[in-house]
């Protein structure tokens, strides 16, 4: 197992939630930046 699955794996155990919600708000960021880029904000 490579040290990103471990760490998705301790995650996902821990705080599956919170690991949605940071999840969420990356994409929402993403989208948000994707947005404003693409209407010269």
């Amino acid at each position: 197992m490579t040290q990103i699955e471990a760490k998705a794996q301790a995650i996902s155990d821990r705080a599956p939630i919170e690991a949605r919600r940071e999840l969420a708000k990356a994409q929402i960021e993403q989208e948000y930046s994707r947005t404003s880029k693409a209407l010269g904000l």
